[in-house]
């Protein structure tokens, strides 16, 4: 797929790439929103990441023009910057059409899971991807370790599964984490990637045999680290398969 990238800065590319690519993105860039406008025609694309804060007056003639012919599930529209839109601006995009508004820095942890959940509900990547769910096996070097939130006690067990949005872990003491509810916070559990230990908040999506969980990195290269090490991992284990 390709994401049309209209941006000032450059560099955001580059970081972009970094974590779209391995979900098999391609993007393309553009510094001048002008330009885009002209070779429209010309340009097959999936989504469109904006930069509102940067060119303020050229996202609405560039959304209109799109939506003359393609639908929000043709052409995802995302418009995004640190310094946005007054409500009335906001209340424009929705108007015309754009898919999502997004505040963040768009390279923060936050807005990247906010644009691949996106992604996953216009363009259903989750069960296209071979990135999306990756199944661990005995030789791998991922695990989990957290302390209970009211018990204090510690909580040991094997990961069974991870993608880029959170896992799903087996307690050894399976009793010691029944009541462990869905939404609650465990803070700081350390997850093993490699040689590497990172910590992680972990939000409870839902508690039976299993434990599955949303991974909330506290810092970017925590994340990083987590990410990297994912990239790497042989492709022949990316399963895709889904419980």
């Amino acid at each position: 797929m390709v994401v049309v990238l209209v941006a000032y800065e450059h560099t955001l590319k580059e970081k972009l790439e970094y974590h779209l690519s391995p979900l098999g993105f391609r993007i393309v860039y553009f510094q001048d929103p002008v330009e885009l406008i002209a070779k429209y025609e010309s340009i097959e694309c999936d989504v469109v990441l904006f930069n509102a804060g940067d060119y303020p007056r050229h996202w609405k003639p560039l959304l209109k023009l799109i939506r003359q012919e393609k639908s929000k599930q043709d052409v995802v529209f995302i418009v995004f910057g640190e310094k946005l839109l007054s409500v009335d601006e906001a209340y424009k995009a929705n108007y015309l059409g754009a898919n999502s508004l997004i505040l963040d820095n768009i390279t923060d942890i936050k807005a990247l899971f906010q644009i691949v959940g996106i992604l996953k509900l216009y363009k259903g990547i989750s069960d296209k991807r071979k990135f999306t769910r990756y199944m661990v096996e005995d030789d791998d070097k991922i695990g989990l370790l957290f302390t209970h939130p009211k018990s204090m006690f510690m909580i040991y067990g094997a990961v069974l599964d991870v993608s880029i949005e959170g896992l799903k872990f087996k307690p050894d003491k399976v009793l010691l984490t029944k009541d462990l509810e869905q939404g609650m916070i465990i803070p700081a559990g350390s997850l093993r990637t490699g040689v590497k230990i990172v910590t992680v908040n972990l939000v409870v999506v839902s508690n039976e045999d299993t434990l599955s969980v949303k991974l909330e990195f506290q810092n970017n290269q925590d994340y990083h680290i987590f990410f990297s090490y994912m990239i790497k991992t042989p492709s022949r284990k990316m399963t895709g398969r889904k419980k």
